[in-house]
């Protein structure tokens, strides 16, 4: 099938730039090969109406025309370049050039809105579902130029007209003592209304101990498909009866289902000694079965599947991931800040459909006996 072609306003400005360029080289060569580019004349009559269309081509892109249009290299860092890449491509585009200080200091110019962004009160939005995530990053430590493993928490919301928010975000630098209770907290004090439920992967950041402290009207489900491939790479000559048995648990509609496979897999190791499925029952027996279970089997089938399987919005999460590692930031203050630009400039218009079963979802969040209470005083559209 062939690609659906995309219009100049369509196209990102490094792909403009690269279509223009393309085009100039050819049709020069055509007027040479005719005789009609001889002199410097020619080539400046050849080339003003050319300028002149990619500079408004640019514009259109870029918003070019702003009091400060070195302003706009953050749109090239917001289609996931580096900084220096974005650098070159601005100076290649518009003939300026810009230091990386100034590059900093114009997105630290935007700080101010990135701080009041966290600061703005949820005490008007409902969210049924949230779906938390960590992201691994490489943060410089100080001055000392050597990096640090942390992450950055995320909490994506559904709200009532079945559409994805990013709510908020945090950097934890180890080095700060941040945590994932902090993070739930400072939702809590935004104002955030207990969800429904929480949802998100199985990597040990969240489960429902956590959740229940700040948010104690809330259930926390771990994703399945995370889950599965977790438990697959600790036992992988144990993965295709892993797979049959974790997914008819999360499938499950009564309690004595669960157990039922849960001892299944309990013979697994039974046989042999195999200490990552001796984890893995000590896990589903001491905290899937009384922290989800009992929720899980109540939850509808197309309600169950979004919280099971979290695509819906890994999918958002994987983009960040994607745009943190392609610009390369790792010091704090810079990366709070373009990840700030980039949630409200290119995540939110990722985010801008409802889903596409937004109507049976809805219709089990009023049928499942854990939200339709908690939806009393709120209104689905």
């Amino acid at each position: 099938m062939a690609a659906t072609k995309k219009s100049t306003t369509e196209l990102s400005t490094a792909e403009l730039w690269k279509l223009y360029k393309g085009r100039v080289v050819a049709d020069a060569c055509k007027l040479y090969q005719k005789g009609k580019l001889k002199t410097a004349e020619d080539i400046s009559n050849f080339l003003a109406p050319i300028t002149k269309e990619l500079q408004e081509a640019i514009a259109i892109a870029m918003g070019l025309g702003a009091a400060d249009p070195k302003d706009k290299v953050i749109d090239l860092i917001l289609e996931g370049h580096s900084i220096a890449k974005s650098r070159a491509l601005f100076k290649d585009m518009t003939h300026s050039a810009i230091s990386v200080a100034e590059v900093k200091s114009l997105i630290m110019a935007h700080q101010s809105e990135y701080e009041q962004w966290q600061q703005e009160s949820l005490q008007d939005r409902f969210y049924p579902v949230v779906y938390l995530d960590a992201i691994p990053i490489l943060l410089k430590e100080g001055t000392t130029g050597s990096s640090q493993k942390n992450f950055i928490y995320t909490a994506i919301g559904l709200n009532m007209t079945g559409h994805k928010e990013l709510i908020s975000f945090m950097l934890d630098p180890a080095l700060q003592s941040k945590s994932v209770p902090d993070f739930l907290k400072m939702l809590k004090q935004r104002g955030l209304t207990d969800p429904s439920f929480f949802c998100g992967s199985f990597d040990g950041s969240f489960d429902q101990a956590m959740v229940a402290e700040v948010f104690p009207k809330s259930h926390y489900i771990p994703n399945m498909k995370d889950f599965i491939s977790y438990c697959a790479k600790q036992s992988p000559s144990d993965r295709v009866p892993l797979n049959k048995h974790l997914t008819a648990i999360y499938k499950a509609k009564t309690k004595r289902t669960v157990s039922f496979h849960i001892a299944h897999i309990s013979s697994l190791s039974f046989f042999r000694f195999n200490p990552p499925l001796s984890m893995l029952i000590a896990y589903l027996e001491k905290r899937f079965v009384p922290d989800v279970a009992d929720v899980l089997v109540t939850v509808p089938t197309a309600l169950r599947k979004l919280l099971n399987e979290g695509t819906t919005f890994s999918e958002n999460v994987e983009q960040m991931k994607t745009f943190i590692k392609g610009t390369g930031f790792t010091e704090a203050a810079q990366l709070n800040t373009i990840l700030y630009l980039y949630s409200q400039r290119v995540l939110r218009k990722k985010m801008q459909r409802a889903l596409s079963n937004w109507s049976t979802l809805s219709s089990d969040l009023v049928e499942c006996p854990i939200s339709k209470n908690m939806l009393t005083t709120q209104k689905i559209n």
